[in-house]
């Protein structure tokens, strides 16, 4: 480990600034190359109380589910599914129908039928931290080609309804 912290340029230079102990120096070694995790670690270890052991275990989950969610959607994108990024516009499929608002049946769309049809169809791919499954959420970026699920806001209460297959 000596020479792990040693070799660091994350860690000499976050010693630099701030004592720090050995165990604390191996901390900031071990996420050498990750800038926005350097400062954060940074941040927190200018506060007392030790809060890196805090942070640091949040931090690793936060770098193993990134890890999942590319490899999740590298697959999806390899099965020729189109990903879109959390900073996108798009709305989920669960808040569309194709039904109008006088409509007296207003039926979810059903995700097969949209990828099928949709020019617009795509997944959002989330881990969140308390699992450890990625969360694949069918989405639409043309989503003005479709109706809000709720018309809230457009002079009706009228909401869609689940099919039941009969």
């Amino acid at each position: 480990m000596t020479l792990a912290v040693a070799g660091s340029e994350a860690a000499t230079t976050a010693a630099v600034g701030q004592p720090l102990s050995f165990d604390q120096a191996i901390l900031f070694a071990e996420f050498e190359g990750d800038d926005g995790a350097l400062s954060e670690m940074r941040w927190t270890a200018e506060y007392p109380h030790d809060q890196l052991i805090h942070r640091v275990p949040r931090l690793r989950m936060d770098r193993a589910n990134a890890a999942k969610c590319a490899e999740v959607t590298a697959q999806l994108e390899a099965d020729g599914i189109r990903v879109v990024a959390s900073d996108g516009d798009f709305v989920s499929l669960h808040r569309l129908i194709d039904a109008a608002a006088a409509a007296g049946v207003r039926p979810e769309l059903d995700p097969e039928a949209h990828a099928a049809a949709c020019p617009g169809h795509a997944v959002y791919v989330k881990v969140f931290p308390w699992a450890d499954e990625a969360t694949i959420t069918p989405v639409c970026t043309t989503q003005n080609a479709h109706q809000p699920l709720s018309s809230y806001g457009h002079g009706t209460d009228e909401y869609a309804v689940p099919t039941t297959g009969e």
